[in-house]
């Protein structure tokens, strides 16, 4: 049934583009990044939560081992950052997008990357609009006929992780204007 459905809507089907093996490459990266975040965050918390707990003196070498580990994973981020700005350099086109991106107030090295790998370097989405939608920060209007007008929401299928980073530059760039 699905086939016969989709061979009747051929001409009316578009073909899905899909990204190439270096913006694959940039996602690994980004997803390997934010796993060594959360675990740099876990380990940040429950350094303080030692902390709070126990006497000065007490268990200093739980501490160090979490001092130690921090260290490890502040230095292993620093290694992927590299590679992917390594990885952007090689490639003229995505290093272009790359120094553009930066030169817009509030947009810093992860969120450019985020950038050109969700968009695909910016042919996957047609219009603004639907990049927007994707990224959760175009609100949409409730209505029901005429007489039920409800208040605009965005959409809960949002990309979460863009719209974040999003909302983070808009309030750097506000906090550098003002």
């Amino acid at each position: 049934m699905i086939a016969l459905y989709a061979w009747r809507k051929r001409e009316e089907l578009n073909v899905t583009n899909l990204s190439g093996p270096i913006i694959d490459q940039l996602k690994q990266l980004l997803t390997l990044r934010e796993k060594l975040i959360k675990h740099r965050t876990a380990f940040k918390n429950a350094g303080k939560d030692l902390h709070d707990c126990y006497i000065d003196g007490e268990f200093s070498f739980i501490k160090e081992r979490h001092t130690s580990m921090l260290l490890h994973l502040n230095s292993e981020i620093d290694l992927v950052e590299k590679e992917l700005l390594r990885i952007i350099n090689l490639h003229k086109e995505l290093a272009d997008t790359y120094r553009l991106l930066l030169s817009i107030r509030g947009i810093g090295k992860v969120l450019a990357v985020y950038l050109i790998t969700l968009t695909d370097n910016f042919t996957k989405f047609l219009s603004p609009r639907k990049f927007a939608c994707y990224a959760g920060i175009a609100p949409f209007e409730y209505s029901s006929g005429s007489s039920v007008k409800g208040r605009t929401k965005v959409h809960s299928c949002a990309n979460k992780q863009i719209k974040s980073l999003l909302n983070m530059a808009a309030m750097s760039s506000i906090q550098l204007n003002g």
